[in-house]
Parts: C-alpha cells; sequence; structure tokens
C-alpha cells in the first residue's frame, strides 16, 4: 500500500467490515453485483478514430454498468476493477502477449488524483496485468488539470484535451514497436484516448489501442 492512500485504504477496510458488500444497482447483501444483476448489454460495434489503432469495450454504458461504473470511479473499490476486467479479459485479442504489449493507464492531474486517493483507470490495469501477466507502466503524465469531460459537449471535449498529456522520460528505454494499450474505465466520445494516443505517436509509438469497460451507446 502506498503511504499517500492509506487513508482510503483504511476507510475502506473498515466500511467492508461494518457494512458488507451489497449490490451497487438493488442493494442487496452479498456481493457488488447480485446475480440478476450481473448481465450487461454487449457493446455495440464501435470503431475508434485514429490515432487510435482499436477499441476493445465488451460492455454498453447502459443498465447495470452505469451504477456500476459510479460506485467504482467515486469508492476505488479494487474488488469492482476485478469484476471490471472479468469481462474484458475475453475479448482481448491473442497477440496482446507480455512480451509485446503494455498496459498503459490514463492518468489523473495529480491534484485530482490527490484528492481522490487514487485512480481508477490505474486500479483496472492493475487488475488486468494481473489476470494476463501483461505489464504495465504508467507512461503518460497528465501535465494540465482540464475540466471534467462529462460536463463537456463533443467539439469542447476535444478542445479540452488538446496537448493535455505527455510521456514520461521513463519511456527512453521502451522499445518504440511496443504495443501500447491505453486503458480507461469507460470510451464516450474518445476525446480522451484520442490525445493520450496522439501523445504516444508523437513519442513513436504508433501502435496504440483503447480499452475500457463499457462503451457510450
Amino acid at each position: 500500500m502506498r503511504w499517500r492512500n492509506w487513508p482510503v485504504a483504511l476507510v475502506q477496510y473498515l466500511y467492508r467490515g461494518l457494512f458488507p458488500s451489497r449490490c451497487v444497482v438493488c442493494g442487496l447483501r452479498g456481493a457488488a453485483l447480485c446475480s440478476a444483476h450481473a448481465v450487461f448489454t454487449p457493446a455495440p460495434v464501435r470503431e475508434a478514430a485514429p490515432p487510435l489503432a482499436g477499441l476493445v469495450a465488451p460492455v454498453a454504458y447502459s443498465g447495470a454498468a452505469v451504477p456500476l461504473l459510479e460506485a467504482y470511479k467515486y469508492t476505488g473499490d479494487r474488488s469492482l476493477a476485478v469484476v471490471l476486467a472479468a469481462e474484458i479479459l475475453p475479448k482481448f485479442p491473442p497477440e496482446w502477449t507480455p512480451e509485446t504489449t503494455l498496459l498503459v493507464p490514463i492518468p489523473l492531474h495529480w491534484t485530482r488524483q490527490f484528492w481522490r486517493g487514487f485512480n481508477q483507470s490505474a486500479l483496472l490495469s492493475r487488475a488486468l496485468a494481473e489476470a494476463t501477466g501483461i505489464p504495465q507502466c504508467a507512461l503518460l503524465r497528465r501535465r494540465r488539470r482540464t475540466q471534467q469531460q462529462a460536463r463537456l459537449g463533443k467539439a469542447a471535449r476535444e478542445q479540452n484535451l488538446t496537448g493535455a498529456f505527455v510521456v514520461r522520460k521513463c519511456a527512453c528505454s521502451l522499445p518504440r514497436s511496443t504495443r501500447i494499450v491505453l486503458v480507461d474505465d469507460v470510451y464516450t466520445t474518445g476525446a480522451t484516448m484520442r490525445s493520450a494516443a496522439g501523445a504516444l505517436h508523437a513519442a513513436g509509438y504508433s501502435d496504440v489501442f483503447a480499452c475500457t469497460f463499457a462503451v457510450a451507446v
């Protein structure tokens, strides 16, 4: 446990001890999703726009996926990251191997992560890495604080994220042939992913994919 996140982890530990897991949709005790709500609507076919090479997103952002992602995004419950990862894993292309691929979570600005105490994309990336053996790395940094995307229209989202990401210096030792898989919780307009992919392309990485739990319908 990283020292800066210990207050959040302690609160979660105490909360889970006092209040057993409940379904995020109906409140039934026993699990984060009860059997009645553990079924999601398959995602529609959605093509990723350049500079992304492709998109993996198994679930439509509707039904039980909406309260699940809200609960995950604002609690940082690692058990929910495992639930999301379990839906994504069957969609992983076989060529995404530990030898050729790197998982890269979409970063928060440091001020937002400081106050939230965690990065939901990093938790999901870690769950995917642990399940597949594919390494993960915080290759990107968010160099300026942006407005929350959910409050903006499509054109404003693109403008909001222009130049928001920069590739860290640690990338110098990473082969440019490495396949980069950007990990986030939901794909809406794709502005965030395209901005991050653009920064990676500028650094010499041309094989960049997006991977999320859900996609907007």
